[in-house]
């Protein structure tokens, strides 16, 4: 597995020294897989692509985006079944309406201006089968809140 990037204090990867959070990251997709089987899943800030991998096992289709060049060079390069590109999660322009049935957004939201994640879940909401599934929980200021949004 080359490693192309590092963890840092924005970045989990499995092999980080901080055992515990990658615990917590790896079993919240764990926890998601049943959630997402058979559907098309967008998982917004991808990173190092472990946990996209995680989802495509039972998931029909992954895409992973980030807006790390280096960090989708390295997933794409150790998750070859999965589909990994360059973007931003505020701008989801090079998907069509409809092309998702579930998106998964780990962390991702809390590097968003505050302002810009209402239009953002409208954007998501646009690239989703109705009804859609997203997971997206959020951490701000030491105090975690978790928002399953769903129609």
């Amino acid at each position: 597995m080359p490693r192309l990037i590092e963890a840092t204090g924005e970045r989990i990867v499995p092999w980080a020294r901080d055992a515990q959070v990658v615990y917590e990251h790896y079993h919240r997709y764990l926890w998601t897989r049943p959630l997402v089987a058979g559907r098309r899943v967008l998982d917004l800030g991808s990173g190092e692509g472990y946990g996209s991998a995680l989802l495509a096992q039972t998931a029909s289709t992954v895409t992973g985006i980030d807006i790390d060049e280096r960090a989708v060079a390295h997933s794409a390069a150790n998750y070859p079944d999965v589909a990994f590109r360059v973007a931003s999660g505020t701008d989801l322009s090079a998907f069509a309406d409809d092309s998702f049935d579930a998106v998964v957004a780990f962390y991702s939201l809390t590097h968003v201006p505050r302002d810009l994640v209402p239009p953002l879940l409208t954007r998501i909401r646009c690239r989703t089968r109705r009804p859609p599934l997203a997971w997206i929980p959020c951490r701000r200021r030491s105090r975690t809140r978790t928002t399953t949004w769903s129609t």
